[in-house]
Formats: C-alpha cells, sequence, structure tokens
C-alpha cells in the first residue's frame, strides 16, 4: 500500500467511525504539533536550553541524564540550581511573587521554564513556513472537536480553538462535568506555572491524582472517538 493510498484507507475509517457515533472527535494533542507549528522544543532540548541559560548548573544535559537516566530525576536535580540562582545573581528572571517565604523552590524552575516557552514561541501563524502548515492549521480548526486533551505545556491548542475553554491541571479533577468546546490541559500550562510536571516529585503527586482523572476522562472517551495527533 503507498503513502497515498494509506491516507485514503485512514480517512475512510475516521469518517465511518464519527459517522457511526454521530458526534465530533476528542484532540489528544502531543508534542509533535507543538514542534510541528511552534518550532517547540522536545522535553530533552528544553532541558538543555534552560540548563545553558543558568550559570549555576555546572555540568551539561548529558551528564545529568547519565547520571540519572530518568529526564524526571534531573528535572529534580535542577530545583536547587533555579532556586539558589533566582536568590543571587538571576533575581531579575523572576517575578517579584515568587520570593514569597512560601513560595516552593521547585516553582523557580517551573516559572522558569514557561517564561522560556512564552519568549521563545511565536505568538501567531502568520510567518509559519512553509505555507502549507497554515492550511494544516486551518483543517485542524475545521475538524471543531467535542473537546481536546493534551500533555503540552504552550497554548497552540488555545490558538487553534480560540473559543473554547481552558483548563489546567487539577482544576479538571475539580471541574463539575466536562462539556463542549474545552481544552484539558493535564500537565499544565504556562499560563499557570505551578501546575506544570516536570520533577520526578511533579509526576508522583499526579500519579496520585491520575485515577481519578482518567475514570472521568475514559467515560468521556466511550462516548467520542480520539483523535491523536503529534
Amino acid at each position: 500500500m503507498s503513502y497515498s493510498e494509506y491516507i485514503s484507507s485512514r480517512t475512510r475509517s475516521i469518517l465511518r467511525c464519527i459517522s457511526d457515533l454521530g458526534c465530533q472527535p476528542v484532540v489528544f494533542a502531543g508534542a509533535g504539533l507543538s514542534k510541528r507549528y511552534l518550532g517547540a522544543p522536545s522535553w530533552i532540548e528544553l532541558l538543555d536550553a534552560i540548563c545553558n541559560l543558568n550559570p549555576k548548573i555546572e555540568h551539561s544535559l548529558a551528564y545529568y541524564r547519565q547520571k540519572y537516566g530518568s529526564l524526571l530525576d534531573v528535572g529534580e536535580e535542577l530545583i536547587p540550581a533555579f532556586h539558589s540562582w533566582a536568590w543571587e545573581e538571576g533575581r531579575s528572571n523572576f517575578e517579584v511573587a515568587l520570593f514569597d517565604p512560601d513560595t516552593s523552590q521547585c516553582d523557580f524552575l517551573k516559572y522558569f521554564v514557561a517564561k522560556f516557552l512564552i519568549d521563545k514561541l511565536p505568538d501567531g501563524f502568520e510567518n509559519l513556513q512553509p505555507t502549507d502548515l497554515v492550511d494544516e492549521i486551518d483543517l485542524l480548526k475545521g475538524i471543531r472537536p467535542h473537546s481536546v486533551v493534551t500533555t503540552n505545556y504552550d497554548t497552540l491548542c488555545e490558538r487553534i480553538f480560540p473559543d473554547y475553554k481552558r483548563i489546567v491541571g487539577q482544576k479538571i479533577i475539580r471541574s463539575q462535568g466536562l462539556s463542549v468546546g474545552e481544552i484539558f490541559k493535564i500537565h499544565g500550562c504556562v499560563s499557570a506555572p505551578q501546575e506544570i510536571v516536570l520533577t520526578r516529585s511533579d509526576y508522583e503527586s499526579w500519579s496520585n491524582k491520575k485515577k481519578y482523572l482518567s475514570a472521568k476522562l475514559l467515560t468521556y472517551f466511550l462516548e467520542h472517538p480520539v483523535l491523536i495527533i503529534g
């Protein structure tokens, strides 16, 4: 089967599935979507970039990856370096509110990650190249999904679907229901850095609550086709 034949086959299957269920799909947006349309960094590229910007970090990311193995453990190791940098020569890189005594040390790392992504990624799609990518964005908008679920921190999904309501992190669990036109950001967002899942502690905390989130989303997925993108 050629690639064009594969596309035709999958397209027919998707249309048949949507027609049989009689409802719009739920879109699950992965990191590849942001990389394609925003030039967003991968997880490794993100950690490497912020390591290079912090003079308190003594070694390269490769060193930490070799020592700790898991990127979650690498993230945990970076917390003290960003905390101490913020309280010393790097203070101007962080908002004043973070220096409140009740602020968690890990919030400095998460804030810097969020700020880095906001500063690095484009605000819109006006300069998107090649122009075929603009057409793809328009096609994505045309899907009009029932809702969007994503682990991405950036705001690409909100830009593609500007009329949808963003729900971040633990607010998903506390929300009363799952409605049409919502974007569930299950690993946090640059708009709420403290909710970002980036370290071992973050993931363990998220995993403890994941069963409630999973149960909530599972009932949702049973009623709608799921389209995984990126």
